[in-house]
């Protein structure tokens, strides 16, 4: 429940309140449990943003009203379609949890005059952004980041996902499963760096 509970902490530090837009960049695992619980705790658009077909399909079943596939867009598209799917007004919030920091000046683009952003999955030594700060001034941007959670998030987090088990395939987020072998890890591994699966499976 890492994933669940750091993107609930997440949430509720950025203040994520009923009927608001939420962008989020990234459907992994961070980026499906935050499509959900957004959604849960009465998020009006939630919009999925990714390069992968198969986890933006899955985003569709865990809350996001809308998928965007990047790749199909350059940036300036990209701003347009969100701003079109929120009604011309950008997003309340956007959430990173890609683990690129080459997607926070985009994401902050996407953001309404007073929106706010969180970065989750950003967190690589080096990996470096540009922001131009007249943008973040001027539109009243507040800029949040949070690499972790305490025990109360993660009890939010196990409730959430129970009372919203009938609601969401939660058991699509585990697996392929692999054999405890030297092969089986390695399998497992490669499953990882290949997108095959979320969060693969080693059976003993």
């Amino acid at each position: 429940m890492c994933a669940a509970a750091t993107v609930t902490a997440g949430l509720a530090r950025i203040g994520l309140q009923p009927g608001e837009n939420v962008v989020i960049q990234g459907a992994g695992m961070l980026g499906i449990y935050a499509a959900a619980i957004a959604k849960e705790q009465g998020a009006g658009q939630v919009i999925m943003v990714d390069v992968l077909d198969k986890r933006l399909e899955i985003a569709s079943d865990f809350g996001a009203d809308h998928v965007i596939n990047a790749g199909q867009y350059d940036d300036e598209e990209l701003v347009l379609k969100v701003n079109d799917l929120t009604g011309g007004r950008g997003a309340d919030v956007v959430v990173e949890v890609t683990g690129f920091a080459s997607v926070i000046p985009l994401g902050v683009e996407m953001l309404r005059i007073g929106g706010r952003y969180l970065m989750q999955g950003a967190l690589y030594p080096d990996d470096n952004f540009l922001l131009a700060s007249h943008d973040v001034i001027t539109k009243c941007l507040t800029i949040t980041g949070l690499h972790n959670y305490d025990s109360r998030y993660l009890g939010r987090a196990l409730d959430l996902v129970y009372r919203s088990r009938h609601r969401y395939p939660y058991k699509r987020l585990a697996g392929p499963a692999f054999p405890l072998t030297a092969e089986g890890v390695t399998a497992a591994l490669e499953s990882l760096e290949t997108h095959e699966g979320m969060r693969p499976i080693v059976k003993p």
